[in-house]
């Protein structure tokens, strides 16, 4: 099971320097943005703003509607309040707990709902703070993202590694509750690929966009010999550093 709280902590701990590794956060958000361009939305609720990269483009594209953003992390808020001083009603808090006192036109996330516990408990939460004719509108890693890290790990330890987007929603799951909350729904499925100079530098990404931990029992270091080693058999697998990245965007209407 994922733990929040360390999810928090992780967040909390990088959100200074989310922003330098955040290019899969910025693209997904690019993506939505693309999507949304032709609607018109009065009220907003951004989930798991993180450092506002996404609450800022949405605040550029739709300038007069009330936007709300939340996030588990204070930090993260701290830093997306940087972006955008004014214009969007910010709140640290741990979005399966929060109580919306409002409804709104869209209820979106970015890339962010992948760590919540129950998904299908927390769609249907929210639907309850959709407005009639409202959109809700998702994205969030899959589990097939980074799967080539998982199979260097597993090739060069001769043991099964779970690393944590392991314990993602795959796409049947996506499918099933949302035709189960909403009237109309749609998954899509993309990949997305990165290229990383070293696997080094990938660990660094995945260390600073909040997400570490790969399952690596507690005998099991990482020395500068070992990463050496690893970053080798990668390259012979899959000929460069390449992380892939699943996504799914889910899109329900009432």
């Amino acid at each position: 099971m994922i733990d929040k709280n360390l999810v928090k902590i992780n967040f909390s701990r990088w959100a200074r320097f989310y922003d330098q590794y955040a290019f899969i956060q910025s693209f997904c958000a690019e993506k939505m943005i693309e999507q949304l361009k032709n609607d018109d939305f009065d009220s907003i609720i951004d989930i798991g703003c993180g450092t506002g990269i996404y609450t800022f483009m949405l605040k550029q594209l739709f300038p007069e509607s009330a936007i709300t953003a939340i996030d588990i992390s204070p930090a993260m808020i701290l830093e997306a309040k940087k972006k955008m001083p004014r214009g969007v009603r910010f709140s640290a808090a741990d979005s399966e707990v929060f109580k919306p006192q409002e409804k709104y036109d869209l209820i979106t996330s970015n890339v962010s709902l992948q760590w919540i516990q129950n998904l299908r408990i927390f769609f249907k939460k929210y639907k309850k703070h959709l407005n009639p004719q409202g959109t809700f509108f998702v994205s969030m890693f899959g589990p097939g993202t980074f799967y080539e890290l998982q199979e260097t790990f597993e090739n060069f330890f001769k043991e099964e590694i779970t690393i944590t987007s392991n314990e993602f929603a795959g796409k049947g799951y996506l499918e099933s509750v949302m035709e189960e909350v909403f009237k109309e729904s749609i998954v899509e499925q993309f990949y997305y690929t990165q290229k990383f100079s070293s696997l080094k530098e990938l660990l660094k990404s995945i260390k600073y966009t909040g997400a570490r931990g790969f399952g690596l029992n507690n005998r099991i270091t990482l020395t500068e010999n070992r990463l050496l080693a690893l970053e080798h058999l990668y390259r012979q697998e899959f000929k460069n550093i390449t992380a892939t990245y699943q996504v799914f965007f889910c899109r329900g209407v009432l």
